[in-house]
């Protein structure tokens, strides 16, 4: 293994780490050295769990979105291009409809229609969330829409 893709993974496990305990920042800054090391997948997906949060959080102190939806999918194409296939299920689910992503428990449910296993069981149902309510597509039900609480790592 080259010394950039150690580092990446290196980056990559430590931030995982922080994005559990509920570091937002610092999970985000090394996931990002992840990505500028070796362009590493899981970083790539696991930065919009931090920028989700991040924004989420903004949003609920009544600074509006940090994060568009464009930005998200170009976090998501990113991952995808790097071979994240979490990520590329995302995008076919967002672009699915053309009025937006069905809800959370919908996609859930084709994921288990057509067998789908998410490559990332802590961050997939977050961050599909996080889209969902980006799309605006179930503004009565802001408890929801939270995603700044961290997983469980069990």
């Amino acid at each position: 293994m080259s010394p950039l893709r150690s580092g990446a993974n290196s980056h990559y496990r430590i931030g995982s780490r922080a994005l559990h305990r509920g570091e937002t920042e610092t999970a985000e800054s090394l996931f990002h050295c992840a990505l500028s090391d070796a362009g590493h997948p899981g970083a790539a997906f696991r930065v919009l769990a931090a920028a989700a949060r991040r924004s989420t959080a903004a949003h609920q102190q009544g600074r509006g979105h940090l994060l568009g939806m464009r930005a998200a999918a170009r976090y998501l194409q990113r991952a995808a291009a790097w071979g994240h296939g979490d990520a590329r299920q995302l995008l076919d689910w967002i672009s699915s409809s053309p009025a937006g992503p069905a809800r959370p428990e919908d996609g859930e449910a084709q994921d288990a229609a057509t067998g789908y296993t998410p490559q990332d069981p802590d961050f997939y149902p977050e961050i599909r969330l996080f889209l969902y309510c980006l799309m605006g597509a179930r503004p009565a039900a802001p408890a929801r829409c939270t995603t700044n609480s961290a997983p469980s790592s069990s």
